[in-house]
């Protein structure tokens, strides 16, 4: 009896526990890509850790736990893995998997070749070498977002720049290790009119003092605003960068998720120590189109959707704002605070979440033009990043006078 019982068991442990693929090297765009953890291989096909997966293919990846599922997220197309299901949705499409994402020890898995062609990346297999080749279809290297965990893992990334966009005092207290200090305010200027894109010269110089080129993967430390202002100006101002280096050609933009809080909440090293930086002549190709005039943002009134940014109650003229002394919105505008974007602690809610909030208010529609303004180009940048590089809006563009410089020449409804 004890020994059938022991024959059960082993031959359960043969199905359940797989067995590692150390000799499996994977190229991510013709460079070796590192899993930690390692990557393992079940009834013949690879398995890898979902969230290192998903954001080295340059998605944002979510976990529900009161679904169990997985859920990666790149340019607006979203996949799903329940665990231990053989199936999967891909664009809310349900499709099989030979095998099923499931959790080994504490770490969530998920089958390689699917996930690639899932997100329409090219995958291949050369058995003599055990290698799998995978090439991205899209331009973007790194997720938008990224973690506390991923920047971590990937300090020593080719190409990679922090920039610390923080004021210098605080960046000097202690910042991430190799992160290059360049106060957020250095990428706009403020006169009559707020937060305007600076001189492209004066762009590139400052891009370039920092050694970003085209190539660069940059990603983008920012903090929470101090009382009495709104913490998320801080997170707005990260975006603000973000925009304004996409604007100017850099293909490879992240954001930290959370900023320079997260990474102390976690007790993750800093340092004091300063980086040298190789300052170089950025050259790059600015997104004329992006920008969008006041006479323009009037002549698409009933045309576009315009999006008000702002907080609700600044939208429906309950709160006049200082920089914009009447009450109300632009004609015809509809309200998508940027707030909604963010959890208490300034992390970036799920994707799906995002989708819903934008897909509520300006449709589902991602080749409709779509305006998106504020108070004075900060909210406003937040919801033209999340629009564009996290659900994969094609056509929004930037009112960067937003509502300051709107009720100089127009009123509001």
């Amino acid at each position: 009896m004890k020994k059938a019982i022991f024959l059960v068991v082993l031959i359960s442990l043969l199905f359940i526990i797989p067995s590692a693929v150390t000799a499996v090297e994977i190229m991510i765009d013709d460079e070796v890509y590192e899993f930690d953890p390692p990557t393992v291989t079940i009834e013949n096909r690879t398995l890898v850790p979902m969230r290192v997966l998903f954001e080295a293919l340059g998605a944002i990846v979510n976990w529900e736990p009161d679904t169990r599922t997985a859920v990666g997220v790149r340019g607006g197309l979203v996949v799903r893995f329940p665990i231990d299901s053989d199936k999967a949705t891909v664009k809310g499409v349900e499709k099989s998997m030979d095998v099923p994402a499931q959790l080994i020890g504490n770490c969530t898995y998920i089958p390689l070749r699917f996930v690639t062609e899932a997100l329409g990346d090219a995958v291949s297999w050369d058995k003599p070498t055990q290698t799998v080749f995978i090439n991205r279809a899209v331009e973007r290297k790194i997720p938008p977002i990224v973690s506390t965990e991923w920047l971590q893992m990937k300090a020593g990334l080719d190409n990679l720049i922090v920039l610390d966009l923080r004021n210098e005092n605080d960046y000097q207290e202690g910042h991430i290790d190799n992160a290059i200090n360049i106060p957020a305010e250095s990428f706009w200027t403020w006169g009559d009119i707020f937060m305007e894109l600076p001189e492209e010269d004066a762009l590139f110089d400052a891009i370039g003092s920092c050694g970003v080129t085209g190539d660069s993967l940059v990603v983008l430390v920012g903090t929470a605003a101090e009382p009495p202002l709104p913490a998320a100006y801080g997170t707005a101002e990260a975006d603000r960068v973000a925009d304004t280096l996409l604007y100017a050609g850099v293909k490879n933009v992240a954001i930290l998720d959370g900023g320079y809080p997260k990474w102390i909440a976690e007790k993750r090293s800093i340092t004091t120590a300063v980086p040298k930086v190789e300052s170089t002549t950025y050259k790059g190709k600015t997104n004329k189109e992006m920008f969008v005039s006041t006479e323009y943002v009037h002549e698409k009134i009933g045309k576009s959707v315009i999006v008000d940014c702002r907080d609700a109650e600044v939208y429906s003229g309950e709160v006049i704002e200082p920089f914009a002394d009447k009450a109300g919105h632009i004609p015809s505008a509809r309200s998508l605070p940027a707030p909604w974007i963010w959890n208490d602690d300034c992390t970036y809610k799920p994707a799906e979440m995002l989708k819903t909030m934008a897909s509520d208010v300006i449709g589902g529609d991602k080749d409709q033009e779509i305006i998106v303004y504020c108070g004075v180009g900060g909210y406003a940048s937040s919801w033209w990043y999340v629009l564009i590089q996290i659900l994969g809006y094609d056509n929004v563009k930037f009112y960067d006078g937003s509502a300051q410089e709107w009720v100089l020449y127009y009123d509001m409804e």
